[in-house]
């Protein structure tokens, strides 16, 4: 079970990594209603030193669907979020939306 959900992600220009999420608490295997946000170095440390473990979750048709497992993937001295741990050097949490 998660600590939390990621609901939606923010780009640089770029597109390779995520300045900010927006995330919900994860309640009993349902998705918190409040909306927090937080930046992607706060995700790692969360994390890495806090424990949290995240899930990415997307609504539709006013249904939540859990995505998968967020992990902390560092790749040559840089760390990324990603719901895969493949080595490609950019943050990677799936469809999410953007805002």
């Amino acid at each position: 079970m998660a600590d939390y959900y990621i609901t939606k992600k923010r780009m640089d220009a770029e597109k390779k990594h995520i300045e900010k999420v927006k995330y919900r608490y994860a309640y009993s295997n349902s998705v918190g209603t409040y909306e927090f946000e937080k930046k992607r170095s706060e995700i790692i440390k969360s994390i890495e030193v806090d424990k949290k473990k995240y899930r990415t979750a997307i609504e539709k048709n006013g249904e939540w669907i859990i995505g998968e497992d967020v992990h902390v993937v560092p790749i040559k001295g840089k760390k990324y979020i990603r719901t895969d741990k493949n080595e490609t050097e950019e943050d990677n949490l799936g469809n999410l939306p953007e805002f």
